[in-house]
């Protein structure tokens, strides 16, 4: 078993790559800040979760 792909972990780093590549730089540049800022954040990582599943299915 320790050869073999853990396929939920493959998944799991592909998200986690894919919401590390969001540029919050983005939210603060339109002026957002605290609650707002967040909830922005929170969205975009939902969007980018969400087309991540839609694209493709995970590696295994």
């Amino acid at each position: 078993f320790e050869d073999t792909a853990y396929a939920s972990g493959l998944w799991l780093q592909q998200i986690f790559e894919a919401i590390q590549s969001i540029d919050n730089n983005e939210f603060i540049e339109k002026g957002l800040t605290g609650k707002k800022l967040g909830e922005a954040i929170d969205q975009r990582r939902h969007e980018v979760i969400s087309n991540l599943k839609d694209s493709h299915e995970p590696k295994r």
